[in-house]
Formats: structure tokens, C-alpha cells, sequence
């Protein structure tokens, strides 16, 4: 199938498995019709895989592809490497009526495994739906002008500044948790429903950590804080603070920004490298794309002190934030409106606290 533009491929049958590997050069569509399914584990090369129609298609192979539009039905999805890593950006452009059931088609991405994602690019409504208890981590911030559901038990991880998402029409976390770890939350509005979690871990201190968005708990729904995490309103007091190359924190006298929780003991210069490095050793098994003061850390596996690390050139450190005005008092800042229907609630970890002013019967 070398060197072919464009390649439709039509699958009728209730279950299809295709195997046959398919290089291309601009676009290829795989189109599964009403409430039928389709698994391919072959290899796809190359250009954008359009997924047509109602019905599922799984990918299970290594493919290459360098994007993914998802314009009706859903795409099963267990690891990065199925849809090329990170490399790969999925939109989700939902189009025109099914055949089969004459219905409008949607768009549903399903992750079925703990992985990086590329960038998602919502030009209408679409599903990310994160099953069992795995952990879909967003490291570029998502797009568009539609509406984002995420749906399943798993967790949709926010991991680098989504402050770009201020276009969306909203997130409604339908189920699962979506946890903000690193970086801004997408500034859309965010509706969680009953049984669904928003999860805020304490970050730095700093704008990177804020939430502007308005917040709606329904009723059921909750808002978890992590262990010794301060949550507060808008940022109001700063400081000014630098990287200190001795003791791994951003700092002025005794202000500092707290490490992201994957952050255990510090090394200067591990290992004696040529250019001037800051470490910091992890239990982490995987690269969770975290950021210091809003400075993204790079992951090892086996750094100069041994074990895994995140680490970053001393220069890049003192770059981003050679003057950082940071908020004193708080980990995690909640500058929307944050309403608490009757019956949600706001569970705080060991250590925590909730900062903000609450009135009973009104947005907070």
C-alpha cells in the first residue's frame, strides 16, 4: 500500500480484525458503521488516520501516524505507542449522521492503559474516557472551541500549563477524577458531577498552580485536596524569589516554593557533568512531566546519583524565573467562582486547608 494519498477502508461486519500494516502519505479512513467493532494490529505509517461513523475501532499496533480525527465512534486505545506517543495530536471533530442508526456521529477517545498523551484539539464536543484505574496525562494543553468530557473510573492528569484552553466551551468531568498536578487547570469552566472528583496537589505557590476557572460541584461530586496542600483565592501578596543551586528551592529568605510532590532529595551537579545541573531524585516509574517554579523537568531513569531523577540545567532554572513573584501561604489557588451544590463535598488531607471565603447558598 506504499505511496498511496488517500486509502478508505470500510468495515461492515459486527467484529472485524485486520492485520495487513498500511503506509501512506497524506490521509487514510477507517470507517466502522452503527454499533459494529473493529480491531486493527497492524502497523499504521505516516499522515492522519480519520475514524468515521458510530461504530468502535481498537488499535493495538505500533503505529506512526501523526494524527489522529476522530469524526463518529470511538477509538480504543491501551499504549502511547499506539498512537505514536506524545507525537501524535487526536481531534475530535465529530461529523455528519451514522448510516446505519441515522443518528448524529460523536467522538470518544478510549485510553485503556496508563500513558502520555499528545495534543487534543476539540473543534466539536468529544469524550476522553480513561478506563480502570489508569492515568492519562496531558502534556500540552488541549484546544478548540468544544465541550470535553471525561468519562471512566480512571484519572485524566493535568501536568504542564493548560492556561491556552481559555477557547473550550468547558470540561464536564462526567467520571474519574481530574487532577491537577502541574501547571494551570484549563481555564474553561468545570462541572464535576455526582461521584466525579476534582483533585488538587500543591504545586509551587505560584500562578502555575492556579485555577481560574468557575468550578460546579454537583450534588455527589467532590473537590479532594492532597496532604499539606493550601488552598486560597486569588493570588494577592508576592515575593520575589531565586534558584538557589545549593538547595534546589526557589527562595527569598524564608519564602520558597514547596517541590512538586515527586520531588524526594536534591543533588547539585550530580555526577560532575561539564554544565551546571540541578537533580532531584523520585520514585517515579515514569515520566509524569512535572514542573519547578514553571520550569519543565527532564526525566532519567538512571541519573548520576543513581536511581531515577528529574533534573534541569542550572541556566534554564535561573531563566525562568530569575524574579518570580510568587503568592506567599498558598499551594494551590482557586481564583474562580467555586459553587458547592447541596450534597457535594470538599474533602482536605491530612495537613491541608482550605483558605478561601465560603458563603452557604452562593458561589464561593
Amino acid at each position: 500500500m506504499k505511496g498511496i494519498n488517500k486509502l478508505t477502508v470500510v468495515l461492515l461486519t459486527v467484529v472485524a480484525i485486520s492485520t495487513w500494516n498500511a503506509t501512506f502519505a497524506t490521509s487514510m479512513s477507517i470507517d466502522v458503521e452503527g454499533t459494529d467493532s473493529a480491531s486493527h494490529s497492524g502497523a499504521i505509517s505516516t499522515g492522519t488516520l480519520n475514524k468515521t461513523n458510530a461504530g468502535a475501532l481498537d488499535l493495538s499496533g505500533t503505529n506512526a501516524i501523526s494524527s489522529l480525527r476522530i469524526q463518529g465512534g470511538a477509538v480504543s486505545v491501551s499504549s502511547a505507542s499506539n498512537l505514536n506517543g506524545a507525537s501524535s495530536a487526536v481531534t475530535f471533530a465529530a461529523s455528519g449522521t451514522d448510516p446505519v442508526t441515522a443518528a448524529a456521529n460523536t467522538a470518544t477517545l478510549e485510553i485503556a492503559g496508563t500513558m502520555n498523551t499528545g495534543a487534543f484539539a476539540f473543534s466539536t464536543a468529544g469524550t476522553v474516557q480513561v478506563d480502570g484505574a489508569n492515568v492519562a496525562t496531558l502534556n500540552a494543553a488541549p484546544t478548540g472551541t468544544g465541550l470535553v468530557h471525561k468519562t471512566g473510573p480512571g484519572v485524566m492528569k493535568v501536568a504542564s500549563d493548560l492556561s491556552a484552553s481559555a477557547t473550550l466551551a468547558g470540561i464536564n468531568v462526567d467520571a474519574g477524577t481530574l487532577y491537577v498536578q502541574s501547571g494551570k487547570a484549563p481555564v474553561a469552566p468545570i462541572q464535576i458531577a455526582s461521584g466525579a472528583v476534582l483533585q488538587l496537589a500543591g504545586v509551587d505557590e505560584s500562578a502555575e498552580s492556579e485555577v481560574t476557572s468557575a468550578i460546579t460541584v454537583q450534588s455527589g461530586g467532590s473537590i479532594v485536596v492532597d496532604a499539606d496542600v493550601s488552598v486560597g483565592s486569588a493570588l494577592t501578596s508576592s515575593v520575589a524569589t531565586n534558584f538557589n543551586t545549593a538547595t534546589g528551592y526557589y527562595e527569598n529568605g524564608a519564602a520558597v516554593i514547596a517541590w512538586p510532590s515527586n520531588l524526594i532529595t536534591f543533588f547539585a551537579n550530580p555526577g560532575g557533568e561539564a554544565a551546571t545541573i540541578s537533580a532531584w531524585s523520585t520514585s517515579d516509574t515514569t515520566n509524569q512531566n512535572i514542573s519547578y517554579g514553571g520550569q519543565l523537568l527532564n526525566y532519567i531513569t538512571s541519573g548520576g546519583s543513581g536511581g531515577r531523577e528529574y533534573w534541569a540545567t542550572d541556566s534554564a532554572l535561573s531563566a525562568r524565573h530569575p524574579t518570580t513573584l510568587v503568592s506567599t501561604g498558598m499551594d494551590a489557588a482557586l481564583s474562580g467562582t467555586v459553587l458547592f451544590s447541596s450534597g457535594s463535598k470538599l474533602v482536605l488531607g491530612a495537613g491541608s486547608n482550605y483558605t478561601r471565603n465560603m458563603q452557604v447558598g452562593t458561589a464561593s
